[in-house]
């Protein structure tokens, strides 16, 4: 307290004559926070968001498979369908104690075609699991084929009653239904009869999930302990309570770990720009109270203190920035969650959880990042001898330390080979490697950037007698003053780097992508559909007089188990399933191997990732489907036009019963050969 009376009123005092300095700080507190706080938003969200549970809101305990590949000391990889459950384990559960109803659901999807509601994804399901908890039903269960019931929610925004006739809409086909019943169940269903469900889902001995309701009178906290008992050894999930929702929208609970990601590595970004930024400008602010500096050590003022004086002018002016740049970054919060809902990173099922927390978080991470930047930045005039600062107080030193340039030119030269990494790797890592490099390049030029900035004015220092005045000031107020200047430069330069760094990473991956299109595309055109294109369509487009082929595509995502160091991993790539070899449709630029063996059990892959694998033709290959099947296809080719068509292309037959649902599987687009 004693310190606080007497230095505070000589840093008010100091701070006055700064005012240049200070300004940069509260301007950099207050966009700093002002960013951070939708990051910390996002985060929470990811973290504290919850999902309603809908269509498994009457169920009291639901059983469901993991929806990742997991990985040794890193994010576990989302899939991007839902795991089935093995059907045995309905009956498994059946007599487990506190247990009564269990039922399996199967999904699908359905949409009403004609009416304005159209349904949803998944919406389609099996009689029995609409009817577990017996909900009241109007009418009788639908038996035939051409039967359909309708939740209530459903029934009366469509304004559908019983019997009337509906065309829906179930992968990619569209067939009359007349409607039995209307179910008191949650949520938006379309409900077939467990033979045509069964059908629709052409997956046999599995589900999507399994429903379980309380036996009367039972305990759920002790029910749910023992259904997990039941289910130990399984990578079963057993969920109750507001985890259901994660469940019935487990593409909400696969983007949480990506929220939490990008907004750390957002905020972290975010923070060391803010740190760069103050520490520049604590450092300006630093050589232009030199004297006073060297005056206060003279007269006997401790290092402490002379830390303790300028941390507090730029902590103090922080501190008033905060309340501008919490609004700012609330503010900012909506802006920057519509932004991600666009990109679908941020799915519009998870509400967006706006609380104190991430402001506070935003608040104390700046403040203490500009109150550490500050103290390292007052650290070398703190420590100096009253002599020594009284005799620097006018000049700064004459050369950096030589350790740092040394450091400084190393670091600069790590970015430069990352930087040429996608000329030998065509890969979307390669790209996040080099963009990466530029943080590492930036640090590299703070520490350096004092030997060059003298080193390069020293030059024209000494021609200087033949320019005009002003340019003669500029160049040896430069060169005496290297290392404020130095710190411009270094801001000026992370702030341009990371501009181009966002902007132009994002143009030349789509660029690469669109060149190794409009290379290896053949087709004469494209067929599609809102809910893809049946099998028996192609077979008509086939037919159809003048087309050589059609042949069909399915995009889907795959991921790749892998070993490194002994640690399980996991790569997510993008592939692309056909229904008859592509050569006909694509040039794929084969490296090795023969695209017309890529029939039946069989893949192709890019060809550096193969390299990078150790995987050769003939090769049995190991991937796991986006429903989470092991799949061992045969390698049969190696190509090298990845980012347009996919870092690995297989066969439908390969994704049978694995990707979207149903004998008629939506296969979009199709490709059609003149």
């Amino acid at each position: 307290m004693n310190r606080l009376r007497t230095l505070l009123p000589i840093a008010m005092r100091m701070a006055r004559h700064r005012i240049g300095a200070l300004a940069a700080v509260w301007f950099a507190v207050v966009g700093g926070i002002a960013l951070v706080t939708p990051a910390g938003v996002l985060a929470q969200t990811g973290i504290t968001s919850e999902v309603p549970a809908y269509w498994l809101a009457e169920t009291d305990i639901v059983v469901s498979a993991s929806q990742y590949v997991a990985q040794d000391e890193d994010l576990d990889v989302p899939l991007s369908r839902r795991v089935p459950v093995d059907a045995q384990v309905i009956a498994d559960l059946a007599g487990v104690s506190g247990v009564g109803e269990v039922g399996g659901r199967v999904g699908f999807p359905a949409a009403l075609v004609g009416t304005d509601f159209e349904g949803s994804s998944e919406a389609g399901s099996n009689w029995t699991f609409a009817t577990l908890g017996a909900p009241e039903v109007t009418g009788r269960a639908p038996t035939a084929d051409a039967e359909i019931a309708l939740s209530r929610s459903t029934a009366e925004r469509a304004g559908v009653t019983i019997g009337e006739e509906l065309d829906v809409a179930v992968a990619g086909e569209v067939t009359t239904y007349r409607v039995t019943a209307i179910v008191d169940a949650p949520g938006h269903g379309i409900y077939f009869s467990d033979a045509v469900a069964a059908q629709r889902y052409s997956r046999d001995g599995v589900v999507d999930v399994i429903g379980v309701m309380l036996a009367p009178d039972a305990d759920p906290t002790a029910t749910a302990e023992a259904v997990g008992a039941a289910l130990a050894g399984t990578d079963l999930v057993v969920s109750s309570g507001a985890d259901r929702g994660d469940v019935a929208h487990f593409e909400a609970a696969s983007a949480r770990g990506m929220l939490i990601g990008i907004s750390m590595s957002l905020a972290g970004v975010l923070v060391m720009t803010i740190g760069f930024i103050v520490a520049a400008a604590v450092a300006i602010s630093v050589n232009q109270q030199r004297p006073e500096i060297a005056l206060l050590r003279a007269t006997g003022a401790t290092s402490r203190q002379v830390r303790w004086l300028i941390a507090a002018q730029v902590t103090l002016v922080a501190l008033l920035a905060v309340p501008v740049g919490l609004l700012a970054g609330y503010l900012l919060a909506h802006t920057m969650a519509d932004a991600f809902t666009g990109v679908g990173l941020l799915p519009t099922i998870l509400p967006v959880t706006m609380s104190p927390i991430p402001g506070v978080g935003a608040a104390l991470l700046i403040v203490a990042a500009v109150h550490i930047a500050t103290r390292l930045a007052a650290m070398r005039v703190s420590r100096m001898a009253p002599t020594e600062a009284v005799a620097e107080s006018r000049i700064e030193p004459r050369q950096p330390a030589p350790w740092r340039t040394g450091i400084g030119c190393a670091l600069i030269a790590l970015s430069f080979v990352t930087s040429l990494l996608p000329l030998f790797t065509r890969s979307e890592a390669g790209f996040a490697t080099s963009a990466s490099g530029v943080l590492v390049a930036i640090i590299g030029l703070a520490l350096v950037g004092p030997a060059a900035v003298r080193g390069i004015t020293g030059r024209r220092v000494r021609k200087a007698s033949r320019f005009a005045a002003p340019k003669w000031l500029a160049v040896h107020n430069a060169h005496g003053y290297a290392l404020r200047t130095a710190g411009v430069i270094t801001v000026l330069a992370l702030s341009v780097a990371l501009a181009v760094v966002q902007i132009f990473t994002t143009t030349t991956l789509g660029a690469a992508v669109t060149a190794d299109i409009a290379d290896g595309a053949k087709m004469s055109a494209t067929v599609t559909g809102a809910d893809g294109v049946s099998e028996s369509d192609r077979e008509s487009l086939s037919a159809e007089e003048g087309v050589v082929t059609a042949v069909g595509t399915m995009q889907t995502v795959m991921v790749w188990p892998y070993e490194s160091e002994g640690k399980a991993r996991a790569d997510e790539v993008p592939a692309t399933a056909f229904s008859s070899p592509p050569g006909d449709v694509i040039d794929l630029s084969i490296v090795d191997g023969d695209i017309k063996e890529l029939v039946g059990d069989a893949v192709a892959m890019e060809a550096q990732l193969a390299w990078f694998e150790g995987v050769s033709l003939g090769d049995r290959v190991e991937l796991i489907t986006d429903d989470g099947t092991v799949v061992t296809p045969r390698l049969v080719a190696t190509y090298e036009r990845g980012f347009g068509f996919g870092t690995v292309v297989t066969t439908t037959e390969v994704l049978a019963g694995h990707s979207p649902p149903g004998p008629t599987t939506p296969f979009s687009p199709w490709e059609t050969r003149r």
